[in-house]
Parts: structure tokens; C-alpha cells; sequence
């Protein structure tokens, strides 16, 4: 399961080039898994066939891309100058 408790569905890709476009992703659906199987499975149908998402319904809230921010030097906790690692 995702942090923010939804799945994931969409292509991998973001506005750098630095991911493939040639994958889709749809997972984190916890135990509702089997109830969303089918129109999860027509919307990553319709990203691969027609390279479009919005077919069934808006998708942009199970976007992958909202886990893809750039990593910034102010990350993860620190006491004083060392390094605590980062909290998830």
C-alpha cells in the first residue's frame, strides 16, 4: 500500500526524460485488489492501446508522479550537523 493509501495507476514518466515511457504501473491496492481488477485493468487498457487515461474516469489523484519530486539536500533529520537518516 502506497503511503497516502492509494493505488498507483498510470504511466511511469516524468517531464525530465529520465524514465522509460514504455511502463505502466497499477498497484497498492490493498486488500481491494480483487474489486478494482476490472477497471483497472480498462484503464491500463486504454493507456497502452490509445495513450489515454481519461477514458473511464480521472485518474491524476493515483498518479505515479506524485512520489517522483526531486531529492532536495534539506531531506531526512539531522541533530546538529549528523545525519539522523531520513523518516518515512
Amino acid at each position: 500500500c502506497a503511503p497516502d493509501a492509494l493505488p498507483v495507476i498510470g504511466r511511469l514518466d516524468d517531464d525530465d526524460d529520465d524514465l522509460p515511457t514504455n511502463v505502466v504501473l497499477a498497484t497498492g491496492h490493498n486488500c481491494w485488489g480483487i474489486l478494482w481488477a476490472p477497471i483497472t485493468g480498462k484503464i491500463v487498457a486504454d493507456i497502452i492501446l490509445k495513450n489515454d487515461n481519461s477514458a473511464v474516469a480521472d485518474i491524476s489523484a493515483f498518479s505515479p508522479k506524485r512520489f517522483m519530486q526531486k531529492a532536495s539536500n534539506k531531506r531526512g533529520r539531522a541533530k546538529d550537523d549528523y545525519s539522523l537518516g531520513e523518516q518515512w
